[in-house]
């Protein structure tokens, strides 16, 4: 992929992209399907650019449910940077590859404003200031799927953040994995979709809902 249509070096051409990336030692990796890149309790030493495939980011409780925090598919988008910054804390989660992929390994000293040329170095300061504050916001929206009291509350919330205002939510997850997101079963998630579904407040188009009445759907949430 094109480095320069990452968010982090968004605004830094490719010739300084590439030069910063030589002096800090920074890899790239490929792993097979269900591979892991990083395991609960490991402590961070890159933080990671996804150039391609997809990636998983879940924890298994000690029941063995998984509980999955977020997949990633898009080229260029950024993981592992939060714990990165937190000095000698271990990942509270794991990275499983869900494709064959490929990512892009930043070492933690690339982003010391001491080393390579200070503009770049500025960019990057500034562009991950935006990654973490649309990592903040990720949160805070799980959150409010999470806190919701029913079912029908949480896929309210979810259908609602991912339609971004067009009526319509291309689904990222499979029926499990998106049960896995909002902390219920595949049996209730598929119940509770019929029953929206009938009650005329959505549509099931396999990969696709859209919203049928999203004044109710506002209300429930």
């Amino acid at each position: 992929m094109n480095l320069e249509n990452c968010i982090l070096f968004k605004g830094i051409n490719s010739e300084d992209i590439n030069r910063t990336l030589e002096s800090s030692d920074s890899k790239y990796f490929t792993y097979k399907k269900d591979s892991c890149i990083f395991e609960r309790d490991d402590v961070p030493k890159y933080m990671y650019v996804l150039t391609s495939g997809a990636v998983q980011i879940e924890k298994v409780d000690l029941n063995g449910k998984r509980i999955i925090m977020n997949v990633f598919r898009e080229e260029g988008t950024i993981f592992g940077e939060v714990y990165l910054y937190l000095n000698q804390h271990s990942y509270d989660y794991s990275c499983i590859t869900i494709e064959d992929s490929e990512v892009l390994a930043i070492p933690k000293s690339f982003f010391d404003v001491d080393n390579g040329d200070n503009e770049v170095q500025r960019k990057i300061t500034y562009n991950m200031l935006e990654i973490l504050s649309e990592k903040a916001y990720h949160l805070n929206q799980k959150v409010l799927i999470l806190g919701s009291f029913s079912l029908r509350q949480k896929l309210s919330n979810f259908l609602i953040q991912k339609s971004r205002d067009s009526g319509t939510v291309h689904l990222e997850f499979n029926r499990e994995e998106l049960a896995d997101y909002i902390g219920t079963t595949r049996p209730s998630l598929s119940r509770e979709f019929a029953n929206m579904e009938n009650d005329g407040l959505i549509k099931v188009k396999k990969e696709e809902i859209i919203i049928i009445d999203m004044e109710r759907l506002s209300e429930i949430s």
